[in-house]
């Protein structure tokens, strides 16, 4: 009941949830959280028809997949494919998504940096900046092409173009203007850019 209960909780957070059905697994099945794990890649490579079903562990798989039916919302093998390679991931990355300070599809994005320093810089910026998974997966590529030094500089200045763009799109979809008291601050705003970009010409 405790377990259940807490895969109820409406804070709870993709690596929470993983962990939580992981145990709630192995509970029921009275094994392991590992041997949860073999289980459940096991099922995926029958499913996939890798190796052949072994009929002693069916007993396992129904149960497995009675649990799914009876939590709703997601099937084992999405779980399998989507869900445990969350625990693989690199300590940093892991950690802030423990926080719940970033969705778990840019996680496992941004877990592919092999190089450590080049991965928390770009963790960081797509929590500062809230990135889109398409940014991060386009930045990826780049920064990984040059060296270190550059891809602090690189990063920042793309994304700061990139919420520029982003900005400037929603603000043609919005109806600011139709707004009075909106219509007046973005009049001070426009002021303000006007002055700014001024200025950058002149210097």
């Amino acid at each position: 009941m405790r377990l259940v209960e807490n895969l109820q909780r409406e804070d709870l957070n993709p690596l929470e949830e993983t962990e939580g059905i992981l145990e709630l697994l192995a509970f029921r099945l009275s094994i392991s959280t590992s041997e949860t794990v073999k289980l459940l890649q096991k099922m995926e490579n029958e499913a996939k028809g890798k190796i052949t079903r072994n009929v002693t562990g069916n007993s396992q798989t129904l149960l497995v997949e009675e649990i799914f039916t009876a939590l709703g919302g997601m099937k084992w093998d999405s779980f399998v494919r989507n869900r445990l390679p969350l625990l693989n991931l690199p300590l940093d990355v892991l950690s802030v998504l423990r926080l719940g300070k970033i969705e778990y599809t840019k996680a496992r994005a941004i877990a592919k940096v092999k190089n450590e320093k080049t991965r928390i810089q770009l963790l960081e910026d797509a929590i500062a900046y809230n990135l889109s998974l398409s940014e991060i997966k386009r930045k990826i590529p780049e920064i990984e092409q040059k060296p270190e030094s550059e891809s602090r500089t690189q990063t920042e200045s793309t994304s700061l173009k990139d919420r520029v763009e982003d900005t400037l799109r929603r603000f043609k979809q919005s109806k600011v203007w139709d707004d009075p008291k909106k219509k007046a601050k973005l009049e001070k705003l426009l002021a303000q850019l006007d002055v700014l970009m001024k200025n950058d010409f002149t210097n």
